[in-house]
């Protein structure tokens, strides 16, 4: 040989090794598959309708650009089905029918990806074949890649969207329990009585409550009074609320009290004490509030001072010892519970939540 073609014979041999290297099969599984048969796959349908058998299935994870190569071969001359698909997509990459063996099969890998290898038997009985995969790596890709795939769960989460009430403010309420006057007679006055209850109901989650009562048309006009300076003065601050409404929701320091000619006792009980009140005078009182000979009065008794009844009742007893004069009562009763206002909203719910298997490979 010339020298000058020596010189070029050795230069391309250069070049062309570490191609000609990088371009060597790397194992990636060598496998003995134990294949059921028809006939157990045909049993487990009858007994699972809605499943689908499983057949072996293998993951494997490939770079872009190389190249697998598959060996197949019976140990028991059965034949089988043989499917490659790419996991995700579903698109079938290499499928056949009456396989016994197969050498050197060579499928292209168009993008990093794992590639899905199903081996179903044509047989009734069991079998057994040797299951080869080996991987060329594409160009510079290097050889170190590892192509087992392991799994992780990523939630995938479906919204939507409903109308929904939706809390936007909290405050309190005044509301009006009892706003009422009525006549307790004398001592004297046979048929009418000097003794007379007023039964009331807390609203629900009452925070606390005041009442007021005063004897006599002297009372009422006082509180008239405090109305009408409340609306001259203060109107943007009480909005129009009544002077024991205002007292309720502390926009009030106190009530009127005054001196009349008359005066009541009073107390709160439950059901069970009021016959023995109305009819012989006897007291079974409730501790948190009560009042003797009074012309007016009044107070505020939160949630846990007020006493829980079988009936979820009270009652006001309003007694008038005067032996001759009967007197008119005016009685004022509000309870401050919370008001909540609520809007509706247009608002993103989740409505489900998917547990999607990722494949993890060539770390």
């Amino acid at each position: 040989m010339k020298p000058i073609f020596k010189h070029i014979f050795w230069c391309f041999l250069l070049i062309s090794g570490p191609v000609f290297s990088q371009h060597e099969p790397v194992p990636v599984a060598d496998l003995v598959v134990k294949v059921p048969g028809t006939a157990e796959a045909e049993n487990w349908a009858k007994t699972h309708p809605n499943e689908a058998f499983k057949w072996p299935v293998f993951y494997y994870g490939f770079q872009k650009g190389d190249e697998v190569l598959i060996d197949l071969k019976t140990e028991n001359r059965a034949t089988y089905f043989l499917e490659v698909k790419e996991y995700g997509s579903g698109s079938v990459i290499y499928s056949t029918h009456n396989l016994t063996k197969l050498r050197k099969l060579k499928l292209p890998v168009s993008k990093k990806t794992v590639y899905e290898f199903t081996i179903q038997s044509e047989e009734e009985e069991p079998s057994s074949c040797k299951f080869t995969l080996q991987r060329i790596p594409g160009a510079g890709q290097p050889k170190e890649f590892n192509t087992n795939v392991t799994w992780q769960m990523k939630p995938d989460t479906t919204f939507t969207y409903v109308n929904e009430k939706v809390l936007v403010k909290t405050g309190l309420q005044p509301q009006v329990v009892v706003d009422k006057t009525f006549r307790v007679f004398s001592q004297a006055s046979i048929g009418n009585p000097s003794r007379v209850t007023v039964p009331f109901k807390l609203p629900a989650k009452t925070k606390h409550w005041v009442y007021w009562i005063g004897v006599g048309q002297e009372s009422v006009k006082e509180l008239e009074e405090m109305t009408k300076t409340i609306s001259k003065g203060g109107a943007v601050v009480l909005g129009g609320l009544s002077p024991v409404a205002a007292f309720g929701m502390g926009l009030l320091p106190q009530l009127p009290q005054v001196k009349s000619s008359g005066y009541v006792d009073y107390l709160f009980m439950n059901k069970t004490a009021v016959p023995g009140f109305e009819k012989d005078g006897v007291r079974k009182p409730f501790s948190f509030a009560q009042g003797n000979a009074v012309v007016s009065d009044y107070g505020k008794i939160t949630a846990a001072q007020t006493p829980k009844t079988s009936d979820g009742m009270l009652y006001l007893g309003v007694e008038n010892k005067n032996t001759v004069t009967g007197l008119d009562v005016n009685v004022r009763i509000v309870a401050v519970a919370p008001e909540e206002v609520y809007e509706t909203r247009r608002v993103k719910k989740i409505q489900k939540v998917t547990q999607t298997r990722i494949p993890v490979f060539g770390e």
